[in-house]
């Protein structure tokens, strides 16, 4: 009656997102992701990969000598950048937005709190023959670098920093590290369908939810992702540099016995990484964890209070003026 309302513009508001809003399967879409956008990104940068495109026989796909097809590794890291690019264009007009930037300080941290991973480096250089070309070190090289970066994005990076939008009681943490640890293990079961041993293949599933755990737990304290990639790429370097799994393509294929006692150490480490890891998001940590992540989602104290009510303003027209006076010329009148 006395005008029209015109609403105050809301503020930007944080888009619903089916799958990443998901816990569970946001962290198997980026594995997903990832290996859909290789198999494109290989295709486009390697021609001859469409005419192997239509092989059947996984095992020789994926299983050859690193110097076969090196572009299998270039497009694994171009497919990398492109995840990284794209999960921060898909929150770039939500409220909470993501940066990758790591606080002043937190650089230098995440490389003192991933030292133990360092331990398997080390074994690795003294657990057999190593490669002793110039060429076979630089591919070695290039075969670490790979997993050490693809791996990171797919598996800690993107699905860390999802999980921390997605669940933002910091007493689900914990909860962060033990699901993605456990698909970073699992997936490395897929490696018993390119002739892997069962037993080696377990081995390596308890040491990679460790690990990655570890990994998890260093990103979440950190918010910094060059250490983990740093580490995990030395650790895979080293490992390539062994004569026998670089013939493999780091297909863990021994058929001989293997010793109880390697057995109980491999686990041993799986055990001790993962210990770690949850001591690094103690509880008396979790409050600084949580700081840091609210900063790089752009969260702010308001962000988690209900939408306030929309605001409006009352505007009047002409003919309401005329009203409005008219009224106040008769109750001077009347008085």
């Amino acid at each position: 009656m006395f005008g029209k309302k015109k609403n105050k513009e809301p503020r930007p508001a944080n888009r619903r997102h089916r799958i990443l809003d998901h816990p569970i399967l946001s962290v198997f879409m980026f594995d997903l992701l990832n290996i859909f956008l290789t198999a494109i990104v290989q295709i486009i940068i390697d021609p001859s990969a469409r005419q192997s495109s239509g092989n059947t026989d996984l095992a020789a796909a994926v299983q050859q000598a690193p110097d076969a097809n090196p572009m299998i590794y270039v497009a694994q890291i171009i497919t990398g950048v492109l995840m990284l690019l794209l999960f921060r264009f898909w929150f770039r007009k939500d409220r909470n937005h993501f940066t990758y930037k790591a606080e002043k300080g937190k650089i230098r941290e995440g490389f003192l709190l991933g030292l133990p991973l360092l331990t398997t480096a080390v074994m690795n250089l003294l657990g057999g023959e190593l490669v002793n070309t110039p060429r076979m070190i630089l591919l070695a090289l290039l075969m670490g670098f790979t997993p050490g970066f693809v791996e990171e994005v797919t598996n800690r990076i993107l699905p860390v920093a999802n999980l921390m939008r997605v669940w933002k009681d910091p007493k689900k943490i914990p909860a962060v590290i033990t699901v993605t640890g456990a698909v970073f293990g699992l997936i490395h079961l897929t490696n018993l369908l390119v002739g892997a041993s069962p037993l080696l293949t377990i081995l390596q599933v308890v040491f990679a939810f460790g690990a990655g755990a570890l990994f998890a737990a260093v990103y979440l304290r950190t918010g910094s992702m060059l250490g983990i990639i740093v580490y995990h790429t030395v650790i895979d370097f080293t490992a390539f540099l062994n004569a026998s799994l670089y013939e493999t393509g780091g297909v863990l294929t021994q058929t001989t016995e293997i010793p109880a006692e390697a057995i109980v150490l491999e686990l041993g480490r799986g055990v001790l990484f993962a210990a770690f890891a949850y001591f690094y998001v103690r509880p008396s940590k979790r409050a600084e964890i949580r700081r840091i992540w609210d900063a790089k989602w752009n969260i702010k104290p308001e962000d988690e209070l209900p939408e306030p009510a929309e605001e409006a303003e009352i505007v009047l027209d002409e003919a309401d003026l005329e009203k409005v006076s008219g009224g106040i010329k008769i109750t001077q009148e009347l008085t």
